[in-house]
């Protein structure tokens, strides 16, 4: 009995010295390796441990669209290229896209969807939700967060914008690609009602004007026919009825004018034709956990390679 003990006594001796040796190899390699440790064996731990056990899965939902007049034709060939009209279209589409990145789309979306509640959920994990540990959580934060969810990309060969909305739901990505181009075809109408608001008001200032001239020919016309008591003079009689056919002419010409600009207002305008409804995602894109992990690895890698070469020209100088 006594035996027994005592050899079970000597082999947890002997499992504690070879515990503690293995223990003391360990910090040595450690020691000795530390700049490794530090630039490749830790990031490349925290990427596994966040990558594939904490980060949310990404949804992405597309659309496509084209800003286009009504009376332009789908730009094809190199016409499209070089042709005013394509020209225009581009700068239709970049002053959509421009409005969709901007705060007031922003605003818009947040009082329909309620987005920052969207991206605040519990779900989503403590890293990508929105208002990290409490920071950033006003309006600027918002938008910053925003451009970082929300992408738009303009194809200038074809004039065909493409959305990306990311979500950490497939329903939450649709439905705000959605809401945005809802609210994008609702710009598009607010500048058509200006362009043609601004055409007609300019039509009718030329129109006033020319209407106060030939006015004012014709009482200049009867205010000297009326006159008595003075000399006629038949040359300044004809300058007078030569004007008051002029200012009547202009007259007669701004008013075609006039009537021109209302009905090409009304038949000419900006329209955003949908190519690609927002989709559906059913499968999360983001985040390339395997790609990213080993990116982690491979850059620590890198930073070692350097940092050791450095730190050996260092040692060497000294030498």
């Amino acid at each position: 009995m006594e035996e027994s003990i005592a050899v079970r006594q000597d082999v947890d001796v002997s499992e504690k010295s070879s515990t503690h040796s293995a223990v003391q190899k360990l910090k040595k390699l450690v020691r000795k390796n530390r700049l490794f440790v530090g630039t490749v064996v830790v990031p490349t731990l925290i990427s596994i441990i966040y990558y594939g056990f904490i980060a949310s899965d990404i949804y992405i939902s597309e659309s496509q669209f084209l800003v286009r007049s009504s009376k332009q034709s789908a730009p094809t060939g190199l016409g499209m290229i070089l042709g005013p009209t394509f020209s225009n279209a581009l700068n239709d589409n970049h002053s959509v896209n421009a409005y969709i990145l901007s705060r007031d789309a922003l605003k818009n979306l947040d009082s329909e969807l309620a987005v920052r509640d969207i991206y605040s959920r519990d779900s989503i994990d403590f890293i990508s939700r929105f208002g990290l540990m409490r920071w950033k959580q006003n309006f600027e934060g918002l938008y910053e967060y925003y451009h970082r969810h929300v992408s738009i990309y303009l194809d200038n060969v074809s004039a065909i914008s493409t959305l990306k909305v990311s979500a950490y739901k497939p329903e939450d990505a649709q439905k705000i690609n959605e809401v945005l181009l809802l609210d994008a075809e609702k710009h598009v109408n607010k500048l058509n009602e200006r362009a043609r608001l601004d055409a007609i008001r300019f039509a009718k200032q030329d129109l006033d004007i020319a209407q106060k001239s030939a006015q004012d020919a014709s009482e200049a016309l009867t205010e000297y026919r009326n006159k008595k008591g003075i000399i006629f003079d038949p040359a300044y009689f004809e300058q007078l009825v030569a004007e008051k056919a002029i200012t009547l002419e202009q007259l007669k010409n701004r008013h075609a004018a006039y009537i021109s600009a209302s009905d090409e207002a009304r038949r000419q305008f900006l329209y955003l034709e949908r190519l690609a409804e927002p989709h559906l995602p059913d499968y999360p894109l983001e985040p390339r956990r395997i790609r990213t992990i080993l990116a982690t690895f491979i850059l620590g890698l890198i930073i070692w390679g350097v940092l050791s070469m450095l730190a050996a020209g260092v040692r060497e100088h000294h030498d």
